[in-house]
């Protein structure tokens, strides 16, 4: 269990009061979706972030957008905002840029 003995988990009988409730949150027995998505995740390629956002997230073979490039004026300020605090050019290889810090994040757990 990934939850159980982390800081910031419920410990002791809190815990047992925890998974006792997380086990009332599901389906409905014959719950109807509005849609069902499937992922075969083996099909996406690694990725990583370059920017100050999660959003701003590539394939580790792609390489660092290039503002000029997008249409949007909100996003290309985003884009020039995040190279400039990142001191990163445009176009850059992700693979060529060395990473020094490393944070591996997951919504799991409403965490980032």
């Amino acid at each position: 269990n990934y939850v159980k003995g982390r800081p910031f988990s419920p410990q002791g009988v809190e815990w047992e009061q925890a998974v006792a409730y997380w086990r009332t949150l599901h389906s409905d027995a014959g719950a109807h979706f509005d849609k069902v998505v499937e992922i075969d995740a083996a099909q996406i390629r690694p990725q990583v972030t370059w920017g100050t956002s999660p959003e701003m997230v590539l394939a580790i073979d792609d390489r660092v957008p290039d503002p000029d490039k997008e249409k949007d004026a909100v996003k290309r300020g985003a884009i020039e905002r995040a190279l400039t605090y990142m001191a990163l050019e445009p176009n850059k290889a992700i693979a060529d840029i060395h990473v020094d810090k490393v944070f591996i994040g997951s919504c799991t757990n409403s965490r980032l």
